[in-house]
């Protein structure tokens, strides 16, 4: 069994075809067996996002501790493409949510709600958990931070 991520947006998501010869990120319009997802959203537009693995597998580094992951290289690449994807809609003032879950349970309500930074996705260690509602935010930007003081003496 596989895990599957699904992205929504309060406007249409681009698409990013499948390549069978270079396996990576993509997304791709919801099947009607995926259709039943649409009710974990409180946004419009959904569609399914893919690692390079196909499904949702491949966005699970790190998730278990001490484990020798010969694809974490790929995993790492398909995080940061997905980071990326989230970015450009975060930039022009999109809502991103996702929803993570086995196949076959998209129907099922959210056992999880995680607010989080697409900053978050690009960490040593991200997994999604079974039944999970994400509310993607946008990092903050450095530039709006307060500086420091400096101490006085």
């Amino acid at each position: 069994m596989c895990m599957v991520l699904y992205i929504a947006s309060d406007a249409p998501l681009e698409l990013i075809p499948w390549d069978e010869a270079r396996p990576s990120f993509h997304v791709s319009s919801l099947t009607p067996d995926d259709d039943l997802v649409r009710r974990q959203f409180g946004v419009s537009h959904a569609c399914y996002a893919g690692s390079h693995e196909g499904c949702g597998c491949g966005f699970q580094l790190g998730e278990y501790p001490g484990f020798d992951d010969e694809e974490a290289p790929q995993k790492r690449d398909s995080l940061t493409a997905l980071a990326q994807y989230i970015d450009t809609r975060l930039a022009l003032g999109r809502t991103i949510e996702l929803f993570a879950c086995w196949a076959g349970r998209e129907a099922k309500p959210p056992e999880r709600m995680r607010s989080l930074s697409t900053a978050e996705l690009r960490a040593e260690q991200f997994f999604f958990h079974d039944g999970e509602h994400v509310t993607v935010h946008a990092p903050p930007n450095p530039a709006l931070l307060p500086t420091p003081q400096s101490p006085r003496g």
